[in-house]
């Protein structure tokens, strides 16, 4: 296969032998389709750190409940004696 080599000014400079087994095959649609959606998918992709907790200024959201006290400790017991 002979394809015509153009130069930055859109001059011919020749042409060019390509092999027909590596360059005359036809394209195949399923391929090029996978190819594009993988290159979409990597220019998407980032390396960005997500922030935890800490690192978010002005929030004074807690992380979980502050635990209750136990209830034997809120119940009085019955043998307590009333000083008069």
């Amino acid at each position: 296969m002979k394809l015509a080599v153009k130069t930055l000014d859109n001059k011919a400079a020749g042409d060019v032998s390509l092999a027909d087994d590596v360059f005359g095959i036809e394209p195949r649609a399923d391929i090029m389709a996978r190819v594009v959606n993988w290159q979409l998918a990597k220019r998407r992709d980032g390396n960005h750190k997500v922030k935890i907790r800490s690192e978010i200024t002005k929030t004074g959201a807690k992380i979980r409940k502050v635990p209750a006290a136990p209830v034997m400790a809120q119940v009085r017991p019955i043998f307590s004696v009333a000083v008069v």
